[in-house]
């Protein structure tokens, strides 16, 4: 592999990080819309459910270590809320605390359980 093919290979995989983390960080910042069922008056609202600002900056946070390359290196470890006992991958540090954060702002995890963390 040449410098050149090195270069577009890194590049590609920048994209790709930049891409997800810019989707990753408008989530918290935009919200997503749930629909409720209320008992009271019978019918489903709409609520929209996003991170606060101090989330939002933690968020940012994370997402420029990992940008920068500054994050430790991943453990294989478990893939958070699976439930199948072969349900591992290599996870870094800061991906778990960007999980944990999505859990404490959505509810539910962030992380997508096809093996490739």
């Amino acid at each position: 592999m040449g410098i050149d093919e090195k270069q577009k290979t890194f590049d590609n995989y920048s994209k790709s990080v930049n891409r997800e983390a810019d989707d990753i960080l408008k989530k918290f910042e935009v919200g997503v819309k749930r629909y409720l069922y209320n008992r009271k008056t019978k019918q489903r609202e709409e609520t929209l459910v996003k991170a606060t600002p101090e989330q939002l900056k933690k968020a940012e946070e994370i997402v420029d270590k990992i940008r920068k390359g500054e994050g430790e290196k991943p453990d294989w470890n478990r893939i958070p809320g699976s439930k199948g006992m072969g349900e591992y991958s290599y996870i870094s540090p800061e991906m778990l605390a960007l999980e944990e954060l999505h859990k404490e702002v959505f509810g539910k995890s962030g992380l997508k359980r096809d093996g490739n963390g």
